[in-house]
């Protein structure tokens, strides 16, 4: 019989990098061009597959991005067995923005190390990408050496699903190896 384990994901970043399309991506399949602004936080489930053993119900939160709800949005973090900070490749400030999000992710938390994934979306506007994945895997092995653990880091497209199952597979499965004590 397969183990079942339910875990929360919060996705961090600033507005309009794509978390809702992700999550909406990953759990309906579907992408709208005309998604509407997160206001404090959405959620949604997904159960991820891991193996013919083990099947991890990911609670997905998709916390607000703009300033303007963050002093709401850092009580959606608590509780989080993972975090995917997500950020536009078109617009490098996204980008910067990152270990913002990591800080209060980490306050919030209380210092509590939990699996990370850095998630550069809209992959599919190729001509404006102005964030290099040198960039990106320099980032993440920066990341990955400060906190002690492995911090991956995909390129998606919330638009086309580039990517997007793959990446929370590998979310799925370090944090289901954490709460198998493993990770």
């Amino acid at each position: 019989m397969k183990k079942k384990f339910i875990a929360k994901l919060v996705l961090l970043g600033d507005g309009a990098v794509g978390k809702t399309s992700l999550k909406r991506r990953i759990t309906e399949d579907k992408f709208d061009p005309n998604q509407d602004m997160t206001i404090g936080a959405d959620f949604a489930r997904v159960p991820i597959e891991i193996s013919e053993d083990y099947e991890i119900i990911l609670q997905i939160w998709d916390i607000a991005g703009q300033t303007k709800f963050s002093n709401v949005t850092a009580n959606y973090y608590k509780g989080a067995k993972g975090a995917i900070l997500v950020f536009d490749v078109t617009r490098y400030e996204t980008y910067q923005n990152l270990f913002n999000w990591l800080q209060k992710l980490d306050q919030s938390l209380n210092h509590q190390k939990i699996p990370l994934m850095i998630i550069g979306n809209k992959i599919d506007l190729v001509d404006e990408q102005v964030v290099t994945e040198e960039l990106v895997k320099e980032y993440s092995k920066q990341l990955s050496d400060w906190l002690g653990m492995s911090v991956p880091y995909a390129f998606t497209s919330a638009k086309t699903g580039y990517n997007v199952k793959k990446s929370f597979f590998i979310m799925g499965n370090n944090m289901l190896d954490q709460l198998l004590g493993n990770f």
